[in-house]
């Protein structure tokens, strides 16, 4: 399937990383495959697993899932779901567990319809996190998930073993493609597949509870799920400071509400604060 970025960079980093999925299977380590940059890989990895992200950006997957899901679904729901229609993504074949999140309403109800293939457990992502109650009920949900993955694959996560490490479609890649024909450069990508989470993620370590300490750093990925959702103002200043472009472009894809809600304020933002031109 033609992905979006297609260049000898990304495919042959597809390449190496399949390969050593490939290899780290056979030498006995389970894969699981997640969605959502919510899913805590550190836990993944905590017990010898091996985490991988599944496909989610070809469009040439959507045709087959439009027979089961509504055309004006959100692009990516579509794309995920028909490449395991047509079992046509390598990672999900490789994967013995599927993680997914309540952070978006049709990926939920997708959960619903691919949950008999694979074990699949679903973690329900609090969204107001300011609130106490939503970290204690995200690290009651980390905890749920380490034990579908111990029961899953048979093996205990501790404490000790517990080591806490610090796609879009047609009309973004012609926005894509026309800013570099104007001469632009794209120097960063502030999507859920992008730099989102590494500007937000830092885990607290020697906390003597790994666990609450993974929840309390996940919860801050700033998606726009999120109400309020300051924390992406902040990580876009951030992003903004660094890599210093001359201009800000919101790539809203169809059916995504929040992010199309909110790309109003980004705009707003962007230009009143670091006085950039802004588009969506």
């Amino acid at each position: 399937m033609e992905p979006l970025v297609n260049d000898r960079y990304t495919n042959s980093q597809n390449d190496r990383a399949l390969n050593s999925i490939i290899g780290k299977r056979n030498g006995g380590a389970p894969v699981v495959g997640m969605y959502c940059g919510y899913a805590p890989v550190e836990l993944v990895r905590a017990m010898g697993a091996v985490p991988v992200f599944l496909c989610a950006s070809s469009r040439k997957t959507i045709e087959v899932a439009e027979a089961v899901l509504p055309l004006n679904l959100f692009p990516l729901i579509k794309s995920s779901f028909g490449f395991i229609q047509t079992d046509s993504c390598p990672f999900y074949a490789l994967s013995e567990a599927i993680i997914g999140e309540t952070n978006c309403d049709g990926k939920k109800k997708m959960f619903e319809l691919i949950s008999y293939i694979k074990p699949t457990h679903i973690m329900d992502l609090p969204q107001l996190p300011d609130e106490a109650e939503a970290l204690e009920a995200w690290t009651t949900m980390v905890h749920k998930l380490k034990f579908f993955l111990e029961k899953t694959f048979g093996t205990k996560i501790t404490n000790q073993k517990n080591r806490l490490m610090n796609g879009f479609f047609t009309y973004a890649a012609k926005v894509f493609r026309v800013i570099e024909e104007a001469g632009g450069a794209i120097v960063a990508m502030e999507a859920s597949s992008g730099m989102k989470k590494g500007y937000s993620i830092e885990i607290e370590e020697n906390t003597g509870d790994p666990i609450s300490a993974l929840a309390k750093a996940y919860l801050k990925i700033p998606c726009s799920c999120m109400t309020p959702n300051q924390l992406r103002f902040d990580a876009l200043d951030e992003m903004i400071d660094r890599f210093k472009p001359d201009a800000v472009i919101d790539v809203i894809l169809q059916a995504c509400h929040s992010y199309n809600i909110e790309s109003y304020r980004i705009g707003q933002h962007v230009r009143n604060k670091h006085h950039l031109p802004s588009w969506r």
